[in-house]
Parts: structure tokens; sequence; C-alpha cells
């Protein structure tokens, strides 16, 4: 008897807890899972501080400390499981999002040093690896609606600090020099004296104007899905989200005005198109954007709004585009690699997407392309059944969608914020494929040759619009 009792352990589970340390050790290990998981998701939050806040440059003393990298580390150390289960073949034939962006960081870290050499080929790989690691982290973490609620919240509120930093800049209340301001060439001039007016600038990845803009366009979807969430609710305190929700928009909203950015009004008219229709529908967005249009175009008139392909702005992004066609000709497969485009022209492509075919080469750019085009469609058709997931889609589709529309004139490959957008989009897919009995988009052959032509149609629309519309 005692034999077949040491053996089987479970009848001494029924005795008094305390009796023996070794019968809490199911319940203690499950807690210690829970404090990790939370841990984990904790962590996630303040690295995606350190990436949209930007402390590192804002604060001069912290300018060399590895914030961001050890952050990511320490977060990747608490989620190593769920992060590296997401890598093997039949995640990835289940998540077409996360298979393309594997591949096009896999033949981006290829690509690099058959073009540029070895060692520079390798610093460039880490910097990906680092940007595959927060966007596997994004996904593994944002597991329940709450969650992706709460993280949503936070990546507003983190550009809210941004924006409303830049704009204390912007007002002389605050001198730091991460902010300081540069001075814009208007597309007209006057007398033969070129007009230069200042415009409202972030700081680290964010110190361009434009892409300034287009986090406040992000965080204006994330304040209205608050705002209808809040008309929704019946608790007290919906009243002081309500409030902090219009505040936020209202800061928002100045602060894109003030980065004077056409791409990222663009984005905006996007963003806002595709929130009505995911939210009311087509035939009802109609009727609304009949008020509301010729009130947002009386708001930002001005440089905002006076977009044409004949200015020189745009002439000078077409000539860039045109080069960036010519030298992805010259080396369709592995691409030109990183920077190369800026040694020859002295700029970035200005267009993310052809930029990623020039860079890596048709595959990479098959890739990278993907996985917006295939996150944008699966949100679109796949609607979730549980109501308080159900609501996150407007918002989620009006996020990616100016986001892709703010990467058509700007080059945004290479930053953190693009797989911290993806990684929502695919963590709230996991959700509704959950919620739905697993029914979802799937990585198959003829999904392959979806995207294989969908490149394909792209570089061809790219080609056949630089050579209507540049004057070179």
């Amino acid at each position: 008897m005692t034999s077949a009792n040491n053996k089987n352990p479970l009848p001494m589970a029924t005795e008094p807890s305390g009796s023996s340390p070794v019968l809490d050790r199911g319940p203690s290990l499950a807690r210690l899972k829970n404090l990790a998981w939370q841990a984990g998701f904790f962590l996630l939050v303040l690295v995606n501080a350190a990436v949209f806040i930007r402390p590192m440059e804002l604060i001069a003393r912290l300018e060399h400390w590895p914030i961001y990298s050890t952050l990511l580390l320490v977060a990747l150390v608490f989620s190593l499981g769920p992060v590296i289960r997401q890598l093997n073949w039949r995640s990835l034939v289940k998540n077409p999002i996360t298979a393309c962006v594997v591949g096009w960081l896999g033949v981006a870290v290829l690509s690099h040093p058959a073009q540029l050499g070895m060692r520079k080929g390798i610093v460039i790989g880490l910097d990906l690896s680092r940007c595959l690691i927060l966007y596997l982290l994004v996904v593994a973490m944002l597991n329940t609606p709450q969650r992706l609620r709460t993280f949503l919240y936070c990546l507003a509120a983190f550009g809210c600090v941004q924006i409303s930093m830049a704009m204390l800049q912007h007002y002389h209340v605050v001198d730091l020099a991460a902010l300081q301001p540069g001075l814009e060439e208007l597309d007209a001039s006057v007398r033969a004296d070129l007009i230069t007016q200042s415009r409202m600038y972030g700081a680290g990845i964010f110190h361009d104007p434009n892409d300034l803009g287009v986090l406040a366009v992000v965080a204006i979807a994330v304040c209205l899905y608050l705002l209808t969430e809040c008309l929704s609710r019946r608790s007290g305190s919906r009243w002081v989200w309500s409030v902090i929700g219009v505040a936020a928009l209202g800061l928002c909203g100045r602060g894109l005005m003030l980065t004077q950015s056409r791409g990222a009004f663009v984005a905006l008219m996007v963003g806002m198109a595709t929130y009505s229709v995911a939210r009311i529908g087509w035939k009802k967005s109609a009727l609304l954007a009949l008020l509301v249009l010729p009130v947002v175009l009386f708001v930002f008139a001005g440089r905002q709004t006076d977009i044409s392909v004949h200015r020189t702005t745009s002439q000078s992004r077409l000539a860039l585009w045109s080069r960036s066609l010519t030298l992805f000709y010259h080396s369709p497969l592995l691409g030109i690699g990183k920077g190369r485009l800026v040694a020859v022209t002295g700029h970035v492509t200005h267009n993310t997407f052809l930029q990623c075919f020039t860079d890596t080469g048709f595959f990479g750019g098959m890739f990278f392309l993907g996985a917006f085009a295939v996150a944008l469609w699966a949100i679109f058709a796949q609607a979730a059944a549980e109501a308080k997931v159900r609501r996150l889609r407007p918002c989620l589709l009006a996020m990616l969608a100016a986001w892709v529309a703010g990467m058509l004139t700007l080059s945004r490959a290479y930053v953190q914020p693009t797989y911290v957008i993806l990684g929502v989009a695919t963590a709230y897919l996991n959700l509704t494929a959950r919620d739905a009995g697993g029914t979802r988009l799937r990585l198959t052959g003829s999904l392959a040759l979806v995207l294989v032509g969908l490149s394909a149609a792209y570089l061809c629309g790219i080609y056949i619009f630089v050579h209507c519309f540049h004057g070179g």
C-alpha cells in the first residue's frame, strides 16, 4: 500500500491544506504563471511608452540608456513561451499576417548582407529582429478584449503625451533640443523669395510633422472609440471618460493642424471614412460626409487641404518614386539594401511599400504589402459575434487604414509603431477567430498567388501613376 500511495499522489490532495508544502505546488504554480502573465502585459505597455513617448530623446540624460532594448528583453523573458509558439509552422499557416511579417524580415535579413556586406547586414538584422519581437509580444499579450481595449487606450495616451510635448515646444512653453522645429519650405514663392513656415515636430522617430500627424490620426480613432463606448454605458463614470475623450480628441485635432501635413490630412480622411463605414454603413456615411466634409475642409483650410500632384513637393516625391522603380528594375530579386537610396538621391522613398520593394526585392515587398492587405481584408470581412469585441472593429480598421494611407507618402518600414499597429490587428483577429470557433483566413497557395498578383498590380499602378503625373 505504501508504494502504491507513493506512485499516486492524487489521494493526498484531499488532506487539509498546510499538511505538506507539496500539496500547494499546483495552485502556487498557477499563481506564479498568472503573475508572470500580468507582468508581461505591464512590461509591454512600458515598451510602447518608450516607443511612442521617446523619453530617450526628450530627456538628455537618458540619451545613451538602452531603455527600449532593456524593456523589450525583459518583456520577452516573461512571455517567451507564447512568443515562440507563434513561430511554428501550424501557427504561421493559421496566421498569414504573422507569416508575412516573418517572411518580410527574413528576406530583409538575407538581402542586406548580399548588397551591403555581412557586417552591416547583421546590424540591420538585429534592428529588424527587435521589430519582430515587439510584434510577437503585442500579439501574445493582447489575448482578451479587456487587454486589447486597455492597450489601445494606452497608445492613445502615449500619443497625446507626444503631441502635448510637441505643442508646448511649438508655443515656446518649453525648450527641448529633441523638439526643435525646422522651417518647412512652402511650394509657392512670392516676389522670388521663398516663404518659410514653422511646423510642429515631435521627438525621435516622430521628428517629422508627417509622422507626428499620422500618430495624431491613430489617437483620434481611439478617442472616437472611447466616446462611442461612453455613449453605450449607463454608469456614472461615463461622463468622466467622455470629458477625457473629448479633451484628447481636441488635443489631437489641434496637433494635427499644427503639423500642416498633407499626408496626415489624407490619412485622417481615409481613417474617418473607414471608421464611419464600418460603424454605420455606406449609405449613412455618404450622408454624414455631405454634412461633415465641408466643415473639415474649412477648419483645415490652408496648406493641408492644398493638395495637387503638380506642386513642387508632389513632383519631388514622384521623382523619388521614379528613381526607386529604376533601382528596383536593376535588382528585382534581392533589392538594393536599406539606405542605398539615400546614398544615391539624398532622400528616402516617401512610399513605404515601394521602399520595401526597392530595398528587399519583389518577395520582400510582397510580404510587407501582403501583411497589411491581409489585415485590412480579414478585419473588414470577419466580424466577431461578441459585442465587446465587435465594437472594436471600426477603430481598428480606421487605425490600420490611416496608417496605410500615411505610409503611401512616408517611409515607415523600419520603425516600431508599424509593427505595433500590425500586432494589434492580428490580436483582434485572434479574438474574433476564437469567438467564431476558429474560422479565419489561412495561409494557402491561393492566398500566396493573390499576394503575388497584388504586388505586381501595385508596382504597375505606381509605374503608371508616376509616368502620368511626373513632369520630369
